[in-house]
């Protein structure tokens, strides 16, 4: 699949469809290929990256290494810049 084709976005929702649907009870939003999930605590937060990070490989894929980490006091509408 040639990435920025028409079919692109279709197949990579089909393929998260599966990652949300292994997330129930954390507060997560998703804006095409990027999660953002939301906690009170840092142990909060490294518990709901595990969750996304265990949710992904289920379907064999994996966070991006270079973009996924923890913030703290983040402002959330810069979360999905390029490379944010």
């Amino acid at each position: 699949m040639v990435p920025g084709s028409g079919l692109a976005p279709l197949l990579i929702n089909l393929r998260l469809s599966q990652v949300d649907k292994k997330l129930p009870g954390l507060r997560v939003v998703r804006f095409a290929d990027n999660y953002c999930a939301f906690a009170e605590t840092l142990a909060g937060a490294e518990e709901a990256f595990w969750c996304i990070s265990d949710a992904m490989a289920a379907v064999r894929l994996e966070p991006n290494a270079d973009k996924s980490r923890l913030r703290r006091n983040a402002n959330a509408e810069d979360l999905f810049l390029i490379d944010g």
